[in-house]
């Protein structure tokens, strides 16, 4: 069995686009979602692929979550081998002092590849201790300061067209270990 993880953007974000997960995971189940598991408040969710595409999949989630819960939310999925390269290939892990707080390195998961061109003009140099890399259509973020004080994503967002959805790397992780079938 295949399965996907679905990234919406922007639920339970303080006050906004509440979303409580275990009313979330029954009405997935009800709907003809199986194996759905959830991760945090954020919305992360993993479920079966039977049978559509990770996009189709992602639209039926977006629609439920409008429908049931008055929240319209782009939503993006990622396929098990998808999340795998993510992890493995981890751009900023290999530096001395960076991404090694897993609550400030994150992954823009984007729609599309970014405006390389265009984050080429960026002066990395004067966002510096942040730093980031692309890597196929996903941005590795390294904040050391925190999200709240972080100015690279902004810079970085510019460059970036269609939906996108971040995660800090823990989250990553927890996601990639849920897409991952029990062994025998």
């Amino acid at each position: 069995m295949t399965r996907v993880a679905l990234l919406p953007r922007g639920i339970n974000l303080g006050a906004r686009n509440k979303v409580s997960m275990p009313v979330l995971r029954e009405a997935l189940a009800e709907t003809g979602f199986t194996g759905v598991q959830t991760y945090l408040a954020s919305g992360n969710v993993v479920v079966d692929l039977e049978g559509d595409d990770p996009d189709t999949v992602a639209e039926r989630f977006r629609a439920l979550v409008a429908d049931r819960f008055g929240v319209d939310t782009p939503c993006l999925a990622r396929l098990r081998d998808e999340v795998d390269a993510t992890v493995a290939a981890d751009p900023l892990g290999g530096f001395p002092g960076v991404a090694d707080d897993p609550s400030r390195h994150s992954v823009t998961f984007c729609s599309a590849p970014p405006d390389l061109a265009g984050l080429a003009t960026l002066d990395a140099a004067a966002y510096l201790p942040e730093r980031f890399a692309v890597v196929g259509r996903d941005i590795h973020l390294w904040h050391p300061d925190g999200t709240r004080n972080a100015r690279l994503p902004l810079a970085v967002g510019r460059f970036v067209a269609g939906v996108v959805s971040a995660r800090n790397w823990r989250t990553v992780l927890a996601l990639q270990r849920m897409l991952t079938p029990e062994a025998p």
